[in-house]
């Protein structure tokens, strides 16, 4: 009987165990913690969903105190082709140089100076060689976790974990909204006094996308930046999920006002993930008349195109001097020579008469011959 009536006990307490973890689940609590979220999904990230290499066309949507909605159609590819070698070209769309920067960038080490960067200026017609960063946008990063937590994580000793759960609290909830009809958790990054830091929003299931993260002045608790993402398609070639839609807005620290907002809207039928991309692969093209400036030398060295040329990321350095194709810069007042491109119907009557003399010398030897043959 006693056996029994355990048994009976037993069956109960596994039956309120379900109910209980039933409830649980619809009153959204995470099975994980949200630390465990966050460093799963950071970890995840860095190593086996890693996105090496990211193609796209996009429209970008700028808005601050210079710019008001402006908008610009852009090409952009970005590698690692090697552990240490990163690789970044932007230009317009439609293929040109100039209406939006073009940026040409190769790079050593994770997060690097750059080695050399090539970028459009803008103005007067003129490129710029420099050894100094620019700022790029990190397409890998967008939709996904990012920021000095990321990095922690993916670059994290053994015992980090504990170390980072003695210093902050990660409170977490499920989200009301789905991603993909996939179950996505808010996690809120604090102190241990209870200051909120940080608010993302993550969907384990989907390789710990992340749809929103939010900054706050651990003084004030004032919103300092916001990124939201949607729209998330399961790329093709590498399997893992991307936004196709991004927004990052940015507040001023001390007003709290607007102070930029940049929205992003990518073509879906160009977007690639982690295509291997060999280094010359990456071409820009400098338009004939364009002047060239070395700033990574001084005096810098002034180099002008005369027809379009193209420069690659397939060599260790961009050297201006022994580019043959490049003639040296005009001086003040002065044009750079174009090389003059040879018309269509000049090009016509050079093989005709090609042509012409071909059929001439042909019919001399017939008739030649027809001679010898009649003697």
């Amino acid at each position: 009987m006693k056996t029994k009536n355990s048994f009976i006990s037993a069956s109960a307490a596994f039956v309120v165990f379900l109910a209980l973890a039933t409830f649980a689940a619809s009153c959204g609590f995470a099975q994980e913690s949200g630390l465990e979220i966050l460093w799963n999904a950071a970890e995840r990230q860095g190593t086996t969903d890693r996105i090496t290499s990211f193609e796209a066309t996009y429209e970008a949507t700028i808005t601050n105190a210079q710019k008001d909605g402006v908008k610009t159609k852009r090409r952009v590819m970005q590698a690692y082709v090697d552990d240490d070698t990163f690789c970044y070209l932007e230009t317009p769309s439609d293929g040109g140089v100039y209406g939006a920067p073009a940026h040409m960038t190769r790079q050593r080490g994770r997060f690097p100076q750059a080695q050399y960067e090539l970028f459009d200026l803008e103005t007067q017609g003129s490129l710029f060689l420099s050894s100094t960063k620019m700022t790029t946008e990190d397409f890998a990063r967008i939709g996904r976790l990012s920021g000095t937590f990321a990095e922690m994580v993916q670059n994290a000793s053994s015992d980090l974990k504990d170390n980072i759960s003695k210093i902050f609290q990660f409170d977490v909830s499920e989200s009301e909204t789905k991603i993909n009809g996939e179950a996505s958790y808010v996690v809120e990054l604090k102190t241990t006094t209870g200051v909120l830091m940080a608010r993302y929003v993550i969907t384990p299931s989907l390789g710990g996308v992340c749809s929103s993260i939010q900054t706050f002045n651990p003084a004030t608790g004032d919103l300092i930046s916001e990124q939201v993402a949607d729209n998330f398609i399961c790329e093709k070639t590498s399997k893992l999920y991307y936004p196709l839609h991004y927004v990052i807005t940015e507040y001023d620290p001390k007003s709290g006002e607007l102070a930029s907002k940049r929205e992003f809207q990518f073509d879906e039928s160009s977007l690639r993930i982690n295509r291997k991309i060999k280094p010359k692969e990456f071409v820009m093209t400098v338009p004939k008349g364009a002047t060239l400036y070395d700033g990574r030398v001084d005096p810098p060295i002034q180099k002008a195109a005369p027809r379009d040329v193209e420069i690659s990321l397939a060599n260790d350095s961009i050297d201006l001097e022994t580019m043959t194709e490049l003639v040296e810069a005009p001086k003040v007042g002065e044009s750079v020579p174009i090389a003059l491109d040879e018309p269509e119907s000049s090009t016509f009557y050079r093989i005709a008469l090609s042509v012409l003399g071909a059929i001439i010398i042909v019919g001399a030897i017939v008739v030649a011959m027809r001679r010898r043959n009649a003697s």
